[in-house]
């Protein structure tokens, strides 16, 4: 099954926070314009979640950017800058997170393998 991303924030490697913009580009991503009805349906859309006001008031962006999901390296984290849950302080680096994946995935049997 096809899985697509689309950007919503990250850190840059300065630590800057950088919103609905890819860290790297693949040269796969779509970008979408809305038309002006379109646009003043996502405001209002964006309106109805109250809670998410502050949170949402962030990705007005008048493009949408998408593209089929990138080949990641999870062993390893990103980029070497500041991560959003570190400057979050989610205790949690990003070389933990690389390796509580890479530990993961080790350890995910594949279908075959189940089967025996």
């Amino acid at each position: 099954m096809p899985v697509w991303e689309f950007p919503l924030y990250h850190r840059s490697t300065d630590g800057a926070l950088v919103n609905q913009q890819f860290h790297a580009l693949t040269g796969g991503e779509v970008v979408i314009r809305p038309t002006p009805e379109q646009w003043d349906k996502k405001l209002r859309m964006f309106g109805e979640y109250v809670s998410q006001r502050e949170v949402l008031q962030h990705f007005l962006a008048e493009t949408e950017v998408f593209r089929p999901l990138a080949k990641y390296d999870y062993s390893a984290p990103p980029h070497p800058g500041v991560l959003n849950y570190e400057a979050w302080q989610w205790g949690i680096t990003g070389g933990e997170l690389a390796a509580a994946f890479s530990e993961h995935l080790h350890h995910q049997a594949t279908p075959a393998e189940s089967a025996r």
